[in-house]
């Protein structure tokens, strides 16, 4: 939502929806001018696009059935993990791929539901989102492994300097006359 309201300060929108493991293809082949969807900043990206200041910091969460026996991230060994394919959650799991059987969805949704038919025994998924999928199947439960801590911003093709800078003034302009505290309060599930 904070970064809807940030393109509609800053003119038209059109929104495409495409998977999260090609966001960064199509904005390098100007498919896309912006990528405002829970983008981790990492070094890798950094070297095919320009970041925003970071607006929000997230952390991964696991997500479990309630009567299942997983306590943390130690107690995944021999268990079927989903992720969302070129999300962090990815990229932990791939860490441990010789010790889970690992399971890539192309988004939360396809991954949540696999959890629920008992398909997968966890998902590893950023934390605003875990909350909302928890929240709306009371069958499941978080549990906070402290996995990774990360900073979402928005990202730009590295041409695109003074789009950048304009995301910036108004990231400082929400943030200054309390829209952008409002609109963390009314959109992201408060621990």
């Amino acid at each position: 939502m904070i970064g809807f309201l940030l393109l509609l300060l800053l003119g038209g929108v059109i929104f495409k929806n495409i998977q999260f493991d090609g966001l960064i293809p199509a904005l390098q082949t100007g498919k896309l001018d912006v990528i405002i969807a829970g983008m981790t900043v990492t070094e890798e990206r950094e070297k095919n696009v320009t970041f925003s200041t970071p607006y929000y910091t997230s952390k991964q969460l696991l997500i479990v059935n309630k009567d299942s026996l997983i306590k943390d991230i130690h107690n995944l060994e021999g268990n079927s993990v989903g992720v969302v394919l070129g999300c962090t959650g990815d990229i932990i799991a791939t860490e441990m791929k010789d010790k889970i059987t690992l399971y890539r969805y192309n988004t939360t949704s396809e991954s949540i539901m696999a959890l629920n038919a008992n398909k997968i025994d966890v998902v590893i998924l950023d934390s605003e989102p875990a909350k909302n999928f928890v929240k709306a199947n009371s069958n499941l439960k978080l549990i906070d492994g402290e996995l990774a801590q990360e900073d979402y911003a928005i990202a730009v093709s590295k041409e695109n300097k003074s789009l950048i800078e304009e995301i910036d003034n108004a990231l400082v302009t929400l943030k200054k006359n309390g829209i952008f505290e409002k609109l963390s309060n009314k959109y992201f599930i408060q621990n």
